[in-house]
């Protein structure tokens, strides 16, 4: 019986959690590291990916840097340089990579999950880039980008952030009498 009553008690655990991540913002600075050997991350052994984000309602906006070992080379976009929606929990969208000219688009998931971003790159196009195919990323403690780059970030995604989404326009709609 208490077996029974515990599997039953499962899915609304499960619920509540993702409902308490789904209300959480995406907003700020994240940083993941990318290691060849169990040991501290550091930037003179690691490969490290960096996220900067500005979360408004469903809609999602940010840069992003990619640094290998060392900054021997990067990889970041514009400003912005990652566009996405929320919807269930999970942010779809893409980043653009101007390693190299032309740039590339590449589709891209984020799901916030017991406190950390998980990245997922959802293709591999013909480019030169370098972004990790998955990640788990934490928020950063060092803050991040500097008032100056804040404000330009910001700026540059307004247009984006106060957008209407399909689903918002939807919504929105007068109903037929």
């Amino acid at each position: 019986m208490r077996l029974t009553a515990l599997i039953m008690l499962l899915p609304a655990i499960t619920i509540g959690q993702a409902a308490i991540a789904a209300g959480e913002s995406l907003s700020g600075s994240w940083v993941g590291w990318i290691c060849p050997q169990p040991g501290p991350a550091n930037a003179a052994r690691c490969s490290s990916f960096s996220l900067h984000l500005l979360q408004k309602g469903r809609r999602l906006c940010g840069s992003h840097l990619y640094a290998t070992a060392g900054a021997r080379q990067l990889d970041e976009g514009g400003i912005p340089s990652l566009l996405a929606i929320l919807e269930d929990g999970k942010a779809t969208g893409t980043v653009e990579s101007v390693r190299k000219s032309p740039s590339v688009r590449i589709a891209v998931t984020l799901l916030l999950a017991d406190g950390e971003l998980q990245w997922q790159r959802l293709a591999n196009p013909a480019g030169d880039y370098l972004l990790p195919d998955t990640l788990r990323m934490t928020r950063s403690r060092q803050g991040g980008l500097s008032q100056r780059s804040e404000q330009h970030l910001s700026a540059a995604c307004s247009a984006h952030l106060d957008m209407p989404t399909d689903k918002d326009k939807t919504a929105a709609a007068p109903k037929a009498p």
